[in-house]
């Protein structure tokens, strides 16, 4: 079984992240460079937008999981281009995808 190991992007390929606004969508607006556990940073920083989203209507809800779902395949592909690492540990969009539709079944009156 291999080791699960978290590729850190150096200070030039984060420069080259950040210099597109893909490399803005895909890193959470930069918290997926938090040094520390930067996936659960994302899913945490993803409940901020979750407190507006759940006003929602349901239909509504689900249009913007999608369209920011679409948004994050196009940025995650940007930045895995421009820095050369398949699946860098700063892309966290996918978290917000994941905690807004996990939240989408939560009991209403939630938070």
């Amino acid at each position: 079984m291999g080791t699960f190991r978290l590729t850190a992007l150096n200070a030039a390929q984060r420069r080259a992240v950040l210099a597109h606004p893909a490399g803005w969508i895909a890193t959470g607006f930069g918290i997926g460079f938090s040094p520390l556990a930067p996936g659960t940073v994302g899913s945490l920083a993803a409940l901020l937008p979750w407190f507006m989203l759940r006003e929602l209507p349901r239909p509504a809800y689900f249009i913007v999981i999608a369209a920011v779902f679409a948004l994050g395949v196009w940025a995650a592909r940007v930045v895995g281009a421009r820095t050369g690492v398949h699946d860098p540990g700063a892309v966290v969009i996918d978290e917000f995808v994941g905690q807004w539709l996990a939240l989408a079944f939560a009991p209403p009156g939630y938070s």
